[in-house]
């Protein structure tokens, strides 16, 4: 008898150790399948953040490309207008320079001054202007 109660005793305690065990795997399990949630949901999450920053870098792509083309053209339009006041500028310039011009003398039309008792009159062609004839004449050649 005195075994039979050892041995039941001992069954006892190791009927407590299952439990024990029972609840601290049963603990795990559940810490382990919280930690599966969470990771899980975090996961999800961040495929969210993911996707949306796709999209936005695409929008950013495209709106950059836009932005480019407006701004190629933009660019263009800006050239042209500055080419057109620039060559207004030289034109106003051009004419400027020919308005301050020294008369030549004998006529805008004549090389050289009359010479003394004959008359000599040469007419510029159609390929030199007044203006490069004056300069033509006030330069000295042999």
């Amino acid at each position: 008898m005195q075994q039979f109660v050892t041995h039941r005793i001992r069954l006892e305690e190791c009927h407590g150790q299952m439990r024990e065990a029972e609840v601290t795997w049963r603990h795990q399990v559940t810490l382990a399948e919280k930690k599966a949630q969470d990771s899980s949901l975090r996961s999800q999450e961040l495929e969210r953040e993911i996707s949306e920053l796709r999209s936005e870098n695409s929008d950013l792509r495209r709106v950059n490309s836009d932005l480019r083309r407006e701004n190629s053209s933009e660019l263009r339009r800006e050239v042209a207008h500055l080419k057109q006041r620039l060559d207004a500028i030289c034109r106003r310039r051009q004419a400027e320079e020919y308005m301050r011009q020294e008369p030549t003398p004998g006529g805008p039309y004549r090389l050289h001054p009359p010479l003394r008792g004959k008359e000599h009159n040469v007419k510029c062609g159609s390929s030199i202007s007044a203006a490069g004839a004056a300069q033509w004449a006030a330069c000295p050649h042999g």
